[in-house]
């Protein structure tokens, strides 16, 4: 009786034992963990900036070095009121310029922004690329009209100039008048205008 008590005891404890360590084992691999290289993107204008220039470049400075643009991937400028594309520029053009040891893209927008107006940017997912450990990695997207966005700054428009013909019988010590649309100022902050 006691030699089949010890048996028993040590089978019990032997499978217990098997058991154990698959869950440990079972356990260990699912906490694995890989290394994975995100994308944090800093951007120029920042989202929600205000007062930005209309003739302003948009800066992607993105936390890896050595990015390649990728072809049939877009940047698109959409102004926000009515979500009108205003420019679909793919990143591998000559309008992206990949500077800072390739982790900074300039996008170069044909044409200047309008004054004061609401704008906002999505980005395909992978239009950079990052290459790491013998990986490949695709940058993130921007695919909401909230997360990329901002107002350009209010531009004075030129109104109309006095005299009429800048180019004729203006004698040295004539003034010239400029009449904008709005107060503006001298680089030195006097005031002028209407």
């Amino acid at each position: 009786m006691p030699i089949f008590a010890m048996l028993w005891f040590g089978i019990f404890h032997a499978d217990h034992f098997w058991k154990t360590k698959k869950i440990f084992l079972t356990i260990s691999f699912l906490n694995l963990s890989f290394p994975t290289y995100a994308f944090d993107l800093t951007t120029t204008p920042a989202d929600n900036a205000t007062d930005v220039d209309p003739s302003t470049n948009l800066v992607l400075e993105y936390n890896h070095k050595s990015l390649t643009a990728v072809s049939g991937k877009y940047i698109k400028l959409y102004k926000s009121s009515g979500d009108v594309l205003i420019e679909s520029i793919e990143a591998d053009s000559a309008s992206v310029t990949l500077s800072g040891n390739g982790h900074e893209a300039t996008v170069d927008f044909s044409s200047d922004m309008d004054s004061a107006t609401d704008y906002y940017v999505l980005i395909d997912a992978g239009a950079f690329t990052y290459t790491q450990g013998g990986g490949t990695y695709d940058s993130n997207s921007i695919s909401n009209a909230n997360d990329l966005n901002f107002t350009t700054a209010t531009v004075p428009a030129l109104d109309t100039t006095y005299p009429k013909n800048l180019h004729k019988n203006i004698g040295i010590d004539a003034n010239i008048v400029l009449d904008f649309d709005m107060v503006v100022y001298t680089p030195t902050n006097s005031r002028g205008g209407n």
